[in-house]
């Protein structure tokens, strides 16, 4: 009986020291995932009752953390995975299964939140270029024709704002874009081609404004009735293309004069003396007139200011023949040639200014150009050839 009793309290002592034992191998593989160090010693002023009790304790609390780690662990990974199937952008390298530590916790979450941020900004970018789409394609007059230019269009926030969606969404935004710029460009050149044959043509005033005005966009529906405004003139101008050579003719002169041109510059021009008064040849004059306004405008601050000086050379040059008449001085009414030698001296402190900012403005129109600005010669010797041909004894340039 009493081996009995000594068996029994033998193998309960046998069972909390196994249990003890284990109790640590639990504690110090719990505390390695968590990151912890422990120290898991028994303590002699216990017993082994009460060791086994508080170690158990410590097994319950770091389980409990170990599974409220994998908890939030999962929880993080499944939002994770669906952000990332969402963008299409590969999950954090924090693997699941294991329990992570709290700085790997923090590593995801800051993914989350990345990618989070990430699909906001695209899921905004979304909705600003679906509004640029839908007005772009109302302007262009243009529906969606396939199936992701349908749910752009129609889709709402189910919109899937993955890395290749977007890149076709940004695709599909700038086709409109170029096809807009397409057609105003085309609607421009019509609108060109338009006014230039209306000008010919002696429409009125009230027809051009009403035309323009109905169709001032670059709508299909406006392209097409401006193509067929062209067609229309191009007819009326064939029956009206001998006036409308001459009078382009004349036009061209005048602004070979304005350009300054040299006899060679006009004579690559041979379509003028063209006895053929065809569309075709009007064609050339037109585009001939379109490349000399496009040059006169592009240089008019060099061709106004030759043209100042010319003006002041000859009101300089008419001033001094004018000393010359010994009648003026009994028609002197109104102190009139006491101002023109008042005005003679203002015109000779100006020119030389005039002529040293052509000198500069001359030399950047060559090298910009490759032509020379010709009058009676080449503009270096403009002057001389001025003063020459006047019979005046003083130069102006100091």
């Amino acid at each position: 009986m009493w081996s009995d009793k000594i068996a029994e309290e033998t193998a309960r002592r046998e069972k909390i020291v196994d249990n003890i034992t284990r109790y640590q191998t639990s504690i110090n593989k719990m505390s390695t995932q968590l990151g912890q160090r422990l120290t898991v010693e028994v303590n002699t002023n216990l017993t082994l009752l009460e060791n086994e009790s508080k170690l158990k304790e410590r097994v319950s609390e770091l389980s409990d953390m170990c599974n409220d780690r994998l908890r939030k662990l999962k929880e993080l990974k499944d939002a994770e995975k669906e952000l990332c199937y969402i963008l299409t952008e590969k999950p954090c390298d924090v693997p699941g299964g294991i329990v992570p530590s709290v700085e790997q916790l923090e590593h995801l979450q800051e993914h989350i939140l990345g990618l989070e941020q990430e699909k906001s900004r695209r899921l905004a970018e979304y909705r600003s270029t679906k509004r640029t789409i839908i007005n772009l394609s109302s302007e262009l007059e243009i529906p969606p024709s396939s199936q992701f230019d349908i749910e752009v269009v129609s889709g709402g926030d189910l919109f899937k704002p993955s890395a290749y969606n977007m890149e076709q969404l940004r695709s599909y935004s700038k086709e409109l874009e170029n096809k807009k710029q397409s057609h105003q460009q085309l609607a421009v050149q019509l609108r060109n081609q338009i006014k230039t044959m209306w000008t010919r043509l002696d429409i009125s005033e009230d027809s051009m404004k009403t035309f323009l005005l109905t169709n001032n966009g670059c709508q299909p529906r406006c392209i097409e009735a401006l193509e067929a405004e062209v067609a229309r003139c191009r007819d009326l101008r064939r029956e009206k293309s001998r006036r409308f050579i001459s009078e382009a003719r004349s036009e061209i002169v005048k602004l070979w004069d304005s350009c300054y041109m040299t006899p060679e510059e006009r004579s690559t021009f041979v379509h003028l003396t063209s006895e053929e008064y065809t569309v075709g040849t009007l064609d050339y004059h037109e585009a001939e007139l379109t490349k000399l306004r496009n040059h006169y405008e592009a240089n008019r601050n060099v061709f106004d200011k030759v043209r100042e000086r010319e003006e002041l050379w000859q009101k300089f040059v008419s001033f001094e023949q004018a000393t010359k008449d010994p009648a003026r001085l009994l028609s002197n009414r109104g102190c009139r040639v006491m101002n023109q030698e008042r005005e003679k001296v203002l015109i000779k402190k100006k020119l030389p200014k005039i002529e040293e900012q052509l000198k500069s403005d001359i030399a950047c129109f060559q090298q910009r150009t490759g032509r020379m600005i010709m009058i009676d010669g080449n503009l270096a010797s403009l002057i001389t050839s001025m003063f020459d041909s006047s019979g005046i004894s003083f130069s102006l340039v100091k």
